[in-house]
């Protein structure tokens, strides 16, 4: 499988909100009836409307425009949960973060998370763990 294949096959996957929802398939989506479909996408304006997944729009919106004061927010896994998790490398890690498909995930602090977005500037807004340290949020700034 050449590189871009591994992508591809993680890349099938659809975005639905929230890890208790599970994972969805863009061809598992070819078979649905007309109903069945409609009711899945009904399902996701929902999950936008109760702000499971309503971020992502608004947010890259504001980055990719350098409007000044933009906001970058991610959500990432922390350091800590990496070292408790094995310490494993981030092309294996991925599988247990994000699923058998996932070509690499990493762990990500205030410091490493700047150095990615570099040269840009930032000031801390919210920088947090949380669920156990499973997961961290940053918001940050454009200064």
């Amino acid at each position: 499988m050449g590189r871009l294949a591994v992508y591809r096959e993680k890349w099938r996957e659809i975005p639905a909100g929230s890890a208790a929802g599970g994972r969805h398939f863009s061809d598992d989506l070819l078979g649905l009836s007309d109903g069945d479909l409609l009711s899945f996408w009904n399902g996701m304006e929902e999950a936008r409307n109760c702000a499971e997944i309503s971020w992502v729009e608004p947010l890259y919106r504001d980055f990719f425009s350098r409007k000044p004061k933009g906001r970058w927010i991610e959500l990432a896994y922390p350091k800590q949960r990496w070292l408790r998790e094995g310490v494993r490398a981030f092309d294996h890690w991925g599988k247990n973060t994000d699923g058998d498909r996932t070509p690499w995930s990493e762990w990500y602090d205030a410091e490493k998370l700047r150095a990615r977005l570099a040269p840009q500037q930032f000031r801390t807004i919210l920088d947090f763990s949380f669920d156990n340290a499973n997961y961290h949020w940053f918001d940050f700034e454009r200064i």
